[in-house]
């Protein structure tokens, strides 16, 4: 299946996609630690904290008034939170 039809079944456009990074991937699960944890520097690992940072800041800012670009001022409190979870670059 392709990015194309996808949509089409959908009815939607897709906002973000994941890239297949299967040795990262397989490896984090098994070891039992989170991808991030695996390989913080991989494209899936900054693939998944873009998609979380990119909900986080729709969920602040419903209205969509916060450019994705340009990181939200309640940020800072979510920093916090990742650079507990471990780097995020």
């Amino acid at each position: 299946m392709n990015l194309q039809t996808l949509e089409e079944a959908l009815e939607r456009q897709v906002s973000w996609t994941l890239p297949n990074n299967y040795p990262v991937a397989g490896a984090a699960v098994n070891q039992g630690l989170p991808i991030e944890k695996r390989d913080f520097k991989s494209d899936i690992a900054r693939s998944y904290a873009g998609v979380t940072d990119a909900i986080i800041r729709s969920l602040a800012f419903p209205g969509g008034g916060e450019s994705l670009s340009a990181p939200p001022a309640r940020s800072r409190m979510f920093k916090r939170w990742r650079n507990a979870m471990g780097p995020f670059k």
